[in-house]
């Protein structure tokens, strides 16, 4: 049982890397000298997020703002300022567990959701494109909506899956 906890919480500590690296490359890899809002303030992105993790400021990514909140099995992550952020991610565990798999999937489409809201069929996209990469071993798969770029990776070693959300 002990040897189970300490393996998810590496998991989950490895996961939290991945996110903190991802944001912070994706925001340095701006062309035009920083990243764009995605007109979406902290308060939109967190709806009906904010009762499964408790998000807290932590340390900024090259000078942006920096929220997380991170439960066992996930990690939530949002860049930028309160009033419009530029940055939203979260990376979680995807195992075989069905409970855990609709879970954490439901998670990652309500912050689609709430990022995205003029994509009415995100929701559905994140679980249908998730099935599809755990089916055929894809390791990723992107969208753009309006400004917005979508992008969901899958890592079957680790049973984890990063959804990130910038302006393209």
């Amino acid at each position: 049982m002990r040897s189970t906890r300490l393996f998810w919480n590496f998991i989950v500590l490895v996961c939290s890397l991945l996110a903190s690296q991802a944001n912070a490359e994706s925001i340095r890899i701006q062309a035009d000298g920083g990243p764009k809002p995605l007109n979406i303030s902290f308060d939109e992105a967190v709806k009906f997020l904010d009762d499964k993790v408790v998000i807290r400021a932590t340390s900024p990514v090259d000078g942006f703002p920096r929220y997380k909140g991170e439960t066992k099995l996930l990690t939530l992550e949002l860049l930028g300022p309160k009033s419009n952020i530029v940055n939203a991610a979260v990376i979680a565990a995807f195992p075989k567990n069905l409970d855990i798999r609709v879970d954490n999937a439901a998670f990652a489409g309500r912050l689609v959701k709430n990022v995205v809201p003029e994509w009415s069929d995100g929701f559905r996209w994140v679980g249908q494109t998730l099935g599809h990469l755990v089916e055929t071993g894809d390791q990723s798969e992107e969208v753009i909506v309006g400004r917005k770029k979508i992008m969901l990776m899958w890592s079957p070693q680790f049973e984890t899956f990063i959804l990130s959300i910038k302006h393209e």
